[in-house]
């Protein structure tokens, strides 16, 4: 392809302006250092870049923060450019590409999807046996999941109750029991003192009181 290839800025700050595609790669962005410069916010610094091969022209995007579009098509990689292509940078900025003779240049080929197969009219008779068949395999196949049942949920807050009882019961018993250790206690120091700190738990109140009585250069004896 001859080097009179350009591209003609239909938007932006220059509109009607062309620009030749002289070089083998011309790098199009914001910085005053690109080949051609996009004077455009939404522009990177090095947005795109035109090369030229033995084929054609191709446009490449830079990795720019907004993209290159090629006819409202973003470009992720190398792409032919044909006569007329529009390439868009940013939301204010469109040029297209002019091929060297437009006469002689190729339109960019039309893709054109065939139209889906006509839906075909089933009976609903013929709608069983697949259904039934497809819940028969999901019941035989893997494991998946299902709800637990309002029994199985009954007997989880079964046991939950009866845990927080046992343990209500538990605390319950050790209250008791230390409010009757306390009460005796109260009791033989109240009436019967000898028994008390005189018997066979002499030396446990011997352990237990002299250490604190050391300061005060006392010793526990029987009252």
């Amino acid at each position: 392809m001859e080097s009179s290839a350009r591209l003609l800025v239909r938007v932006g700050a220059q509109p009607e302006e062309e620009y030749i595609l002289e070089r083998e790669v011309t790098i199009l962005g914001r910085e005053a250092i690109n080949d051609l410069v996009i004077d455009d916010v939404e522009v990177s610094r090095r947005h795109t870049r035109i090369l030229r091969e033995a084929e054609g022209f191709y446009v490449e995007d830079l990795g720019s923060t907004n993209g290159t579009f090629v006819n409202g098509q973003r470009v992720t990689s190398p792409l032919l450019l044909y006569h007329g292509d529009t390439i868009e940078m940013g939301k204010s900025s469109r040029l297209v590409f002019l091929g060297a003779n437009p006469s002689e240049e190729l339109t960019r080929p039309m893709t054109v999807s065939a139209p889906p197969p006509p839906a075909q009219k089933t009976r609903a008779a013929d709608y069983e046996p697949i259904y039934e068949e497809a819940f028969t395999e999901l019941d035989e196949s893997a494991e998946y999941y299902q709800p637990p049942s309002s029994q199985a949920r009954d007997l989880d807050d079964d046991e939950e109750g009866g845990l927080q009882r046992y343990l209500i019961s538990c605390g319950c018993l050790i209250l008791l029991f230390l409010f009757l250790l306390g009460a005796s206690l109260f009791i033989l120091d109240r009436f019967a003192p000898d028994l008390l700190y005189c018997g066979p738990l002499q030396g446990f109140w011997e352990a237990i009181l002299n250490p604190l009585l050391s300061a005060t250069d006392r010793t526990f004896a029987c009252p």
